[in-house]
């Protein structure tokens, strides 16, 4: 049984969406049993969201290849629970032997499988991903759905920066990465949508981090009237651009559930990805466009490197005008 006097570990190693997401776990374990002691483990490349969380105590930032070395130091802690958010061979090896008690996510492979392969839907009546974390903890802490509401992401993140924009521009965030290729609307919609923007009186503002800078660079030189702030893996910055901003325009990515954590409203666009998968925009005010004809999506639960149709189409039918509309539609409804 979970108490205040508990000793926690909490493992979420990747990736940025995912360790977002998981800010709801020691915040409702907190609420619940205040002065609880929390510790997380991540990859270093992902720490950042973790950092001067209130709810932590020690924050473990590895990389892949260290990741082995953690076993003693683990052990010596004495944890009284280790929550696998993880739960995959990496994380097994890790905690195998560990005289903890150790709970662990269900991804309902399954489940999954059925849907991609077979249209078999049994993912519908899911809550999303954040409400699944807690429900990592049914075994040991009985009475959860009770406790469970919706607790929200949250990044605790100095937002003080000069960015450079101009004073009293409506800014537009449009975030055109992601980590697959069927889960990205393209360069030429990304180009045309902030012509649009521009024609319409607002600022757009390229953001993504290292491995973005090449399209957001090519989509700069596309449209010429659009801040690049693209380029380097800073989240504090994006936290202070979106608190500045009106929207984010994104695909289904870790940007997107970045601007959900600091309440920031979202039109996203999901080619591959499907809403049952449980990683649609949480706690915030939100717009998805997805075509949702097409009777071979999902394709994959994670995303592709191209299409299996070679048509393209969940994300070829979906054009700059109607995201337009959705992000007027948006901001409509959040004034």
């Amino acid at each position: 049984m979970i108490n205040s006097s508990s000793k926690i570990l909490i493992i979420r190693l990747s990736s940025l969406g995912d360790v977002i997401l998981s800010t709801v776990l020691p915040k409702f374990l907190n609420f619940h049993y205040p002065g609880i002691k929390i510790d997380f483990l991540v990859l270093d490349k992902f720490a950042d969201v973790y950092k001067d969380n209130p709810f932590i105590k020690t924050v473990f930032a590895v990389s892949k290849q260290n990741l082995a070395t953690l076993k003693k130091l683990l052990q010596s802690e004495g944890y009284d629970l280790v929550i696998d958010l993880q739960n995959n061979i990496r994380t097994r090896k890790l905690l195998y032997g560990i005289n903890s008690l150790v709970v662990k996510f269900n991804k309902y492979h399954f489940r999954k499988f059925l849907l991609v392969k077979f249209k078999i839907d049994l993912l519908k009546n899911l809550p999303q991903i954040p409400l699944r974390y807690i429900d990592s903890l049914s075994s040991v802490l009985p009475g959860y759905k009770e406790m469970r509401k919706d607790f929200q992401t949250e990044l605790f993140l100095n937002d003080d920066f000069d960015l450079n924009l101009p004073l009293g521009a409506k800014i537009i965030c449009i975030a055109p990465g992601a980590a697959h290729f069927t889960k990205r609307w393209g360069e030429s919609n990304f180009s045309n949508l902030i012509q649009i923007l521009v024609e319409n009186g607002f600022t757009p503002v390229l953001i993504g981090g290292l491995s973005e800078k090449n399209l957001c660079a090519q989509i700069s030189q596309n449209t010429g009237d659009v801040f690049d702030l693209s380029g380097e893996d800073n989240l504090s910055k994006v936290v202070s651009l979106f608190k500045k901003s009106l929207l984010l325009v994104c695909n289904d990515s870790g940007l997107m559930h970045a601007a959900c954590a600091v309440q920031l409203p979202v039109v996203s666009i999901f080619g591959s990805s499907v809403e049952q998968f449980g990683f649609a925009p949480y706690s915030t005010n939100s717009i998805i466009l997805q075509n949702n004809s097409l009777s071979c999506r999902p394709c994959s639960h994670i995303g592709r490197s191209a299409c299996p149709k070679k048509h393209f189409n969940c994300m070829r039918s979906i054009s700059p005008e109607e995201v337009f509309i959705k992000v007027q539609l948006l901001l409509k409804d959040v004034k």
